[in-house]
């Protein structure tokens, strides 16, 4: 499914449980996506540069090597998502909830919001994770 079908399926539903789980490598570089439920969705390899993912639910959400550069994730549920290897350079993660999240190798240099220490004491960091 190209990504223009997927956001008119997404919204007409704020909910994706009948929907759209898998969107591996999808581009939504810019797209506005705030408040959508995309709980367990597929999306390693995406890229959601400068997209707006401002208080949507990601909770279990598949996100490996996603491209996320400035994304904005304020208030964003990402409870248990696998963001291994992800790109958030730049990221607004104010607020969010990274509960169980696994961070091992993403990229959170210039990100906005808690602070290395406060990441590493809800969500899975390693070595290889950049602060």
């Amino acid at each position: 499914m190209d990504v223009e079908s997927a956001l008119i399926v997404l919204g007409r539903s704020r909910s994706n449980s009948e929907a759209i789980t898998d969107l591996r490598n999808a581009d939504f570089h810019g797209k506005n996506l705030a408040g959508m439920d995309l709980y367990r969705v597929r999306m390693s390899g995406a890229n959601l540069t400068d997209v707006n993912l401002g208080r949507a639910n990601l909770t279990s959400a598949v996100l490996r090597d996603a491209v996320m550069v400035s994304a904005g994730l304020a208030k964003t549920r990402l409870i248990g998502a696998n963001l291994t290897g992800a790109n958030l350079t730049g990221a607004d993660l104010t607020g969010a909830n990274l509960a169980d999240a696994d961070l091992s190798s993403a990229d959170l240099r210039w990100h906005a919001g808690p602070s290395a220490e406060q990441i590493r004491k809800v969500a899975h960091t390693d070595t290889g994770t950049r602060f």
